[in-house]
């Protein structure tokens, strides 16, 4: 995971973040490959800067180009404390763990074939009463297919996703 930018102390990146919201900036705004601010932090691991995107209102349900949301960079990442909040902020208002991006994988199938396993865990905490063994008999075919889905997306757009997922 590389992050270009500078880096804040919490207290700042806080402070700074509420300041643009108080300000009215665009909680839900994407940029060019239809990343928010909320799928970053969720990448990042700002589980401060989270919290106050959720309280200014925004949508965990935007997705990127690749039709990625905020919980799947959480799961990619490993930042299960990030999934817990997300999971509990939006499980009572029906925000669909199990829906996949482009090329067919959800947030859990993800988290799993990372070997984050808390993230599984807390993505599961909040499938009450559904099973998934599915992940386990699809992990070699979701290997292959995100492996191959990121190695096209990298050649389609070269240089320009450093913040995003590596391959090996």
């Amino acid at each position: 995971q590389q992050h270009n930018g500078p880096q804040m102390d919490p207290v700042a990146r806080a402070k700074f973040t509420r300041l643009l919201l108080e300000k009215e900036a665009d909680v839900n705004c994407q940029d060019e490959y239809g990343r928010t601010s909320l799928s970053l932090a969720c990448e990042l691991g700002h589980l401060d800067v989270v919290k106050l995107l959720v309280q200014f209102n925004a949508n965990p349900d935007v997705s990127d180009a690749w039709g990625n949301s905020a919980l799947m960079y959480a799961a990619y990442t490993g930042h299960s404390h990030v999934l817990e909040f997300l999971v509990r902020a939006f499980k009572r208002m029906g925000m669909r763990l199990d829906r996949t991006n482009q090329a067919g994988h959800s947030a859990i199938q993800v988290a799993n074939f990372f070997g984050h396993d808390q993230c599984v865990q807390a993505l599961n905490s909040g499938r009450r009463g559904v099973v998934n063994t599915h992940i386990l008999q699809f992990k070699r075919s979701v290997e292959t297919q995100w492996k191959g889905w990121l190695r096209q997306t990298l050649k389609q757009h070269p240089g320009e996703h450093t913040h995003t997922f590596k391959i090996k």
